[in-house]
């Protein structure tokens, strides 16, 4: 979109981009740009919240008056206000890591059973070895350099929250997002884990493992984790 943005400029037509991931606007540099802190595939916050999504459209149209120089960029401070729902404590999630890992990998092809269909495959893996692959990484205390490709790590790391994230959905009542995303980063061990690895990733020589850095934990959480 921050691509479009400058051809459409540049067509005389203004354009203001809405930003989820602050990084691709910062290195393309559209004409005008409003950063906000919600997950990905919600720009405008929650669906629910139309007022919030109003205030969202008039901080974005708002920099239209401003005349540049570009780029413009703003920043919406609101949040998602998704309301939070209880998460009901999945089988042994107070163990450790590989115990935790095991149940919801259970919990998760219960699931894949009851509804036929599920988003897990980016890493090419079987979601066991896709499991036992994270495992090991996580016992390896952050020398992950030189033995999988950043690429590959972006992939396996999707494809292990879309299990746990599919196997807390099969809970009933489903959970709405903003609650799965509580729960994830702040009551699991994955969540935990893959918090580390993004502290490990960024102090790394490694620039792929620098860029993957950026999509281990959301840009919501960052701040929320004060990371």
């Amino acid at each position: 979109m921050c691509t479009l943005a400058h051809s459409l400029e540049n067509a005389g037509i203004a354009t203001v981009v809405i930003s989820l991931i602050r990084m691709h606007s910062d290195i393309i540099r559209p004409p005008r740009a409003l950063f906000v802190p919600f997950e990905l595939g919600r720009p405008l916050g929650d669906p629910r919240d139309t007022d919030g999504q109003k205030a969202v459209l008039r901080a974005a149209l708002g920099l239209l008056e401003n005349p540049g120089p570009g780029p413009v960029f703003g920043a919406f401070e609101g949040r998602d206000r998704t309301t939070p729902t209880t998460v009901q404590p999945l089988p042994r999630a107070d163990l450790d890591f590989q115990a935790e890992i095991s149940d919801i990998l259970s919990l998760y092809h219960r699931a894949f059973v009851s509804k036929g269909r599920t988003t897990f495959g980016n890493s090419g893996l079987t979601p066991k070895d896709c499991c036992a692959q994270f495992t090991e990484l996580a016992r390896q205390n952050g020398k992950f350099t030189g033995r999988y490709s950043g690429k590959h790590l972006r992939f396996l790391i999707d494809d292990l929250k879309t299990i746990y994230f599919e196997a807390a959905c099969y809970q009933q009542p489903p959970l709405a997002s903003a609650s799965l995303h509580n729960w994830f980063w702040q009551g699991t061990r994955a969540g935990a884990v893959l918090t580390e690895m993004r502290a490990d990733f960024l102090k790394s020589d490694n620039k792929s493992l620098k860029l993957v850095a950026n999509f281990i934990v959301p840009g919501e959480w960052v701040d929320t984790l004060n990371l």
